[in-house]
């Protein structure tokens, strides 16, 4: 069992702004730093946004909603994309152009300034992108993503994963 120490609480805690948004985020953490032991599980979130709906200049907006048993600490996130569900090999890989912007409900906050391409934000499964900072999703929570297709001409089915370890707290 993966347990999480007071030091990193602490530090996580320090990384969170202190504005009123994340008042509840801020409660949650002093909550887990109250309990004798936190226990980190492995979990990964996605999200998928279909060509039919994710056409040619098209925007579609999915919530990615955060399960209420545990706040959710994403550490990576990784991307599969394609066209008309066709094959793909390593060198024949979807690079799709589609950008995203993200908004945590929670707190209002946007997750970037402007929308950025997928490829920026986003590794593939073999080679996620680690975040500079891993970003702590509140329980009960919504991750709004809002992708739009730069592409003039092809649809994109596109699957969206945040990689991470859910915060269990326990006082057993």
């Amino acid at each position: 069992m993966d347990m999480m120490n007071q030091g990193e609480l602490r530090a996580l805690y320090n990384a969170v702004p202190q504005t009123q948004d994340n008042a509840n985020l801020l409660q949650m953490i002093e909550g887990l730093m109250r309990s004798k032991n936190v226990i980190k599980k492995p979990f990964t979130y996605s999200t998928n946004f279909a060509a039919a709906n994710l056409t040619a200049g098209a925007t579609v907006t999915n919530q990615l909603a955060i399960q209420s048993d545990a706040p959710f600490l994403v550490q990576a996130q990784a991307y599969t994309a394609d066209v008309a569900a066709a094959g793909q090999t390593a060198s024949s890989s979807t690079y799709p152009l589609v950008n995203v912007l993200m908004t945590n409900t929670g707190s209002g906050m946007q997750l970037m300034n402007q929308a950025v391409p997928v490829t920026q934000i986003f590794g593939n499964g073999q080679f996620p992108f680690v975040l500079p900072e891993p970003l702590l999703l509140d329980a009960r929570t919504n991750l709004q993503i809002a992708a739009t297709n730069r592409d003039a001409a092809q649809a994109y089915n596109l699957f969206l994963s945040f990689i991470g370890v859910k915060l269990f707290a326990f006082n057993g």
